[in-house]
This record gives C-alpha cells, structure tokens and sequence, in this order.
C-alpha cells in the first residue's frame, strides 16, 4: 500500500516539475512503474544505475545485458528497449526534413547523430546534396560492419545510381 502512494507522489512530482525534478534513478524507477504495476522499483533501479553508470548507458544496453540485473525480467527489458527506439526515431523524424538547407557541418552532425542512438552495430549513411547544401537524400548503404568490401561496394553501387551520367567519376568527387 505505501508503494502505491510512492507512486502516485512521484507521479506528481513529474507533473508539476517535469523531468528536470528528479535524479537519473528516480527516471528510471518511474520507467519501471510501468513494466512492473506493482512492488517497489527503487532498487531495480539503483542496480541499474550501479551496473552501468549512467541513464544512456541504460538505454543502450542490450536486452541481456538489461536481464543480467536483478529484478529486470523480459517486460522491463523490452520497455528500454522500445523507449530507446521510440526516442530515437522521434529525434530522426522531428530534425530536418528533406530539402532543408543546412548551414554547417555542426547542423549536418545535429541532424545525423540521432540515427546512431541506441545502434549497437555501425552503420554507413549516404547523404546527398545539391550545390546550396540541401538535403536531396539521404540513405543507409551499410548496416554491419562498414569495414567491410560489401559496404565499399554498395557505396559506389549507390554512387553510380545517383551521380547523373556525364558528371565526374564518383570516387574522384568523393575525395575533392
């Protein structure tokens, strides 16, 4: 019964100070409400904080990872999980939209590290622009290992699609 009215206090709490009135443990407890509707969540937790240091290491860890730690179960697991997918997608969706006209690199770094939060694998992006910096596409040409020749190959596979017939040779433009 007293961990119903915990809730319910923290509960307010966000509502009236928002995420800025509580520690990164107390977030995740809060996450964890939803997972687990019932018991105390507060030394889940603290485990978490204790086993990774910090609320992204949290969210970036893997679904093993989130299991190793006592009291984190499947349910618990999959909700990081798909809060760290949901934001993730949300910052690609809500930052720039094809067309925009970037101003500087730093706003190109803005608009691309968003689809890397979360990843635990590299990936090789694409971004094509014309002349005044805007954003024409933008594509994944490699999920894996971008070391690798089969992402060197679909890299220049995407050149010779996209760079119109008569224009430079992609590999020479890539590197001027």
């Amino acid at each position: 019964m007293e961990h119903d009215k915990h809730r319910e206090r923290m509960r307010q709490r966000y509502l009236s100070g928002g995420f800025n009135s509580f520690q990164e443990h107390e977030l995740l407890e809060m996450l964890l409400f939803y997972a687990k509707p019932r018991g105390n969540t507060n030394p889940t937790a603290h485990a978490l904080m204790e086993r990774f240091g910090s609320l992204k290491n949290v969210m970036e860890a893997s679904l093993d990872e989130l299991k190793e730690v006592d009291g984190i179960g499947e349910q618990s697991a999959i909700l990081f999980k798909l809060v760290t997918e949901f934001t993730r997608r949300y910052a690609i969706e809500a930052y720039r939209p094809k067309g925009y006209c970037f101003r500087d690199m730093k706003e190109i770094a803005m608009f691309i590290a968003p689809k890397f939060t979360g990843l635990d694998h590299e990936q090789l992006h694409m971004m094509l622009f014309n002349n005044r910096m805007n954003l024409l596409d933008h594509c994944i040409v490699s999920d894996g290992v971008v070391n690798s020749a089969e992402g060197k190959r679909r890299l220049l596979s995407s050149l010779r699609t996209t760079i119109p017939t008569g224009s430079q040779d992609p590999l020479r433009m890539m590197w001027m």
